[in-house]
């Protein structure tokens, strides 16, 4: 987290609220957050989304 941080030029402490969810996210810190671990934006919304919570 520490490197991510480092390399996207955000704190550790803001890295950490984005990745729990308790920090707000703008185009500029996704598309950061891509370009450090080498992927698009579009990447970081590729998961399986379960919205069948019984």
């Amino acid at each position: 987290m520490n490197r991510l941080a480092s390399e996207a030029e955000m704190s550790p402490s803001v890295v950490m609220r984005l990745e729990k969810g308790t920090a707000p996210v703008n185009v500029a810190t996704l598309l950061r957050y891509a370009r450090v671990l080498g992927v698009t934006v579009k990447a970081l919304f590729d998961f399986a989304w379960d919205d069948d919570e019984s």
